[in-house]
């Protein structure tokens, strides 16, 4: 059954996290991603190229609104809860290469102050884990360079595995060859039945909750036992998808 992009989007917009928040992208959006393709590195991976101005970047937002507005494509901008300040715009869509249906492709931008430590490492399980129970999506697809390990490392982390390569075309020209990773949702049921903790908990939060289970108390946020995922070490990432 054909993915329904709307109520994807709508549920993903109530999925939150220990630091993170979702909400619809909007065309504001322009102006922090556009400081975000200000690093020197954000684009080396990418399909599309640094743009050379805030309307380059204001017509792509614009374009991920509209086809999120038409159910082409789910869409969220995650933020910090503390602050409200723009962190990623996480994105599902139809795959690119012909897939079997139930097949999203997803992809994620994210500025750069955000590459280190966990936030990008929350983000990713926290919207795997959503799409998966929100929707009757069977399989994830996500796609990098094959140079880039970070990226590499961050879909390993969030539970999918290396499939192959493909060659993507790149928006100014010719093609590049591209790492495809990808989770199914039986793989992806076995991970969590596996798993103790939340995606989004860390050390200090984990020996909290250990130490209520070992007196029998409960756990007061609802978030604990919504998404499941194994911890790992930060890293930095700067994409789990090279469009």
């Amino acid at each position: 059954m054909p993915t329904d992009f709307h109520d994807l989007t709508a549920r993903l917009t109530s999925v939150y996290s220990k630091r993170l928040a979702l909400r619809p992208v909007c065309l504001s959006d322009t102006w922090p991603l556009f400081d975000a393709t200000r690093h020197p590195t954000f684009n080396q991976h990418l399909l599309w190229d640094q743009p050379d101005n805030e309307w380059e970047v204001y017509r792509r937002v614009e374009a991920v609104v509209e086809a999120t507005r038409t159910g082409k494509m789910a869409s969220v901008s995650a933020v910090l809860k503390e602050t409200g300040a723009w962190v990623s715009l996480f994105r599902f869509q139809p795959t690119a290469e012909p897939e079997a249906e139930g097949t999203l492709e997803m992809g994620l931008w994210t500025h750069a102050r955000y590459w280190h430590g966990r936030i990008s490492l929350e983000l990713g399980r926290m919207c795997v884990d959503a799409a998966f129970q929100a929707s009757g999506v069977e399989r994830l697809i996500g796609i990098t360079s094959v140079d880039n390990r970070a990226s590499q490392q961050l879909m390993e982390l969030v539970g999918l595995h290396l499939r192959g390569t493909a060659l993507r075309a790149c928006e100014s020209g010719g093609t590049r060859t591209s790492m495809v990773f990808e989770l199914d949702r039986a793989t992806w049921l076995r991970q969590r039945r596996g798993q103790t903790f939340a995606a989004y908990e860390d050390a200090e939060h984990a020996r909290e909750h250990a130490a209520h289970a070992d007196r029998g108390l409960p756990h007061g946020a609802a978030w604990w036992t919504k998404m499941t995922a194994r911890a790992a070490p930060a890293t930095p990432v700067s994409s789990l998808s090279g469009t």
